[in-house]
């Protein structure tokens, strides 16, 4: 219907997305396993694009752009795992991206992308200026064979992270210090970790690994690695913590990346900053404490209930019922209905606390 009406307003500049459940567990084809049951619905999601290719061409008189690709693979036992969005190996992260557009010739390029490339190379295809903010690279000059594609290519799921630097693979684990390295080139099947092989490369890509998270969050590269649950940084994040000559708001992301550690020692090292002239660093020291279960900035986080910021209000509200304190009701029912869907679920939590 959608070609039909652009067709109908005399085809004004379109973007349709078309996304494709069928092929999720529970898999609706025919067979008799779970992956015979899998195939048929690809196969369905197969017939169904082709007749919205075939009818928008025959529809539209505009050249079609085409991209068609997936947001994740499915695993059935390969490592263990079943279905997806549990790990990161190549059954669930590895996914075709064919991209169609007046004057590219057809060309397979062998070489790792992101789907977080595809959104720039549709707007360049499209002749749309890229917002400043866009991640992503323009994939054009490799579609039109200029240039090879030798940037890493980055994936994260739960505690695990991932860069394929091709044709090395690291899967790391940095919260429980486990790595994992492919050679994709002679092990596509992932069966061989050559970690304890290649120290040497594990290391380089575990820094590239950690300068991507940097970037993500805005935070220092200790900060980033904190939040993946990787201890050996806590030191250092103490000491910025700690120094009162660094910006209030650095001060605060090392409280905070230490914070998300959850460990009592650990926070332990930010106590004496809930004497601290700065309302911020006072504040972000007693929600630490409080996530790790030390109660001794309950007063600071009482004092914060009362703030102006009503996502200040709902984190304390979240750390004092860590601790079982009542004062954290009032901010959480606030929270609760005014706040998005993982705020509500986080309010609901405290509450039921």
């Amino acid at each position: 219907r959608e070609p039909d009406e652009s067709a109908r307003r005399a085809e004004p500049p379109t973007f349709l997305w078309v996304h494709y459940f069928d092929a999720h567990e529970p898999y609706r084809g025919a067979g008799r396993t779970p992956i015979e049951r899998y195939d048929a619905a690809v196969r369905a999601v197969d017939s169904e694009v082709a007749r919205l290719v075939s009818h928008a061409r025959s529809t539209l008189r505009r050249p079609v752009i085409l991209a068609l690709t997936a947001d994740h693979g499915e695993e059935f036992g390969e490592h263990g795992g079943v279905y997806h969005g549990s790990a990161l190996y190549e059954e669930q992260v590895r996914v075709p991206l064919a991209v169609v557009a007046p004057g590219v010739a057809p060309r397979v390029v062998e070489a790792p992308v992101a789907l977080v490339d595809v959104a720039p190379t549709l707007l360049g295809l499209a002749g749309v200026e890229r917002p400043a903010s866009a991640r992503g690279r323009d994939l054009r000059p490799f579609m039109l064979g200029r240039g090879a594609l030798d940037e890493p290519v980055f994936s994260a799921v739960n505690t695990r992270t991932m860069v394929v630097r091709w044709p090395h693979k690291l899967v790391a684990d940095l919260r429980w210090g486990v790595r994992e390295l492919y050679d994709l080139s002679r092990d596509p099947r992932e069966a061989v970790n050559l970690a304890g092989e290649d120290p040497a490369r594990v290391r380089a890509l575990e820094s590239e690994i950690q300068g991507w998270l940097a970037a993500l969050s805005g935070a220092s590269s200790e900060a980033a690695r904190a939040r993946r649950g990787e201890r050996s940084v806590a030191e250092a994040l103490a000491a910025r913590a700690l120094a009162e000559r660094e910006p209030v708001a650095r001060r605060v992301e090392a409280i905070e990346a230490l914070g998300s550690l959850r460990d009592r020692a650990v926070s332990a090292r930010v106590a004496p900053l809930l004497a601290s002239s700065a309302s911020p660093v006072r504040v972000a020291a007693a929600w630490a404490l409080a996530l790790a279960g030390d109660a001794s900035g309950r007063e600071a986080l009482a004092g914060a209930l009362y703030s102006d910021d009503p996502r200040a209000r709902a984190r304390a509200a979240r750390a004092l019922s860590l601790l079982g304190d009542p004062r954290s009701g009032p901010a959480l029912v606030e929270s609760f209905r005014a706040g998005d869907e993982a705020e509500r679920m986080d309010a609901l939590d405290g509450l039921a606390r």
